[in-house]
């Protein structure tokens, strides 16, 4: 079996106060949303679609945002792997808050993965997530997907020679993260299962999670199924970068 390419795509940058981790409150940081395409056996497999390109209805309802030109999902599918929205293949979605699922609709050819439990909860959210869902039913209701298009997910599921989706509960109920086997070892893309290398590294969880023990319990599911991370949210990425992603192997205590 192929090594499978990874290629970092950002969708945008969002403004927040640091003090939303539980750690060294600090001022205001930028937090670039990260998706991923892999490549290989002939398959295109999106990780994520990343935020609409919509700014005002972002910046109204969302964080302060910026979405450059090379982050605009088209123009970022190109640079990535020269593809187009009807080149992709599957579609998995970690989890189905606005800033993962913002594209879906432009993607017609695609199946798409996503939790089962991911799912009902985008519907009817425990109140404190409920504004992560709120009012974008649109990006993935039936106006977005095919209803025959989805794929149910309950458990460990291969989607592709190489490529793993693993349960990672705890930003949210349904979460997930996709294993993908590289050149460098297995590499996670770990959706919001982990925002910062940091925040693993340290064991650090932030304020916005469905369940405390269970972000614990998908930290060390990552660190036995994976050797390096491209996390959710991590400033130390590069755009469209393929290699050399953040190491973990050596985190467990």
């Amino acid at each position: 079996m192929e090594n499978l390419k990874v290629t970092a795509i950002k969708y945008g940058a969002y403004r927040m106060e640091k003090k939303f981790y539980d750690y060294e409150p600090g001022g205001i940081i930028s937090q670039p949303i990260w998706g991923a395409l892999i490549q290989g056996a002939g398959r295109n497999i999106l990780v994520d679609t990343g935020l609409e390109y919509n700014l005002e209805w972002l910046n109204k309802n969302a964080l302060p945002t910026t979405i450059e030109e090379d982050e605009i999902f088209e123009n970022a599918l190109a640079k990535a792997g020269g593809i187009t929205p009807n080149d992709v293949d599957i579609v998995i979605n970690t989890h189905m808050h606005y800033d993962h699922i913002g594209n879906n609709r432009l993607v017609k050819n695609a199946l798409f993965y996503v939790s089962q439990r991911e799912y009902q909860i985008a519907f009817a959210p425990m109140k404190c997530q409920a504004k992560l869902y709120e009012n974008t039913h649109h990006l993935f209701d039936e106006r977005a997907v095919d209803p025959f298009a989805w794929r149910f997910v309950t458990g460990i599921t291969d989607v592709a020679p190489g490529v793993r989706i693993i349960p990672t509960p705890g930003h949210t109920d349904g979460h997930m993260s996709v294993f993908v086997k590289t050149a460098e070892g297995t590499l996670c893309v770990s959706g919001d299962a982990v925002n910062l290398i940091e925040a693993l590294e340290n064991r650090y969880i932030n304020k916005f999670h469905s369940s405390i023990p269970d972000c614990y319990r998908s930290y060390d599911v990552i660190l036995d199924n994976a050797v390096c991370i491209l996390p959710g949210h991590e400033p130390s990425l590069q755009k469209f970068q393929s290699s050399d992603f953040p190491r973990i192997d050596g985190f467990r205590r």
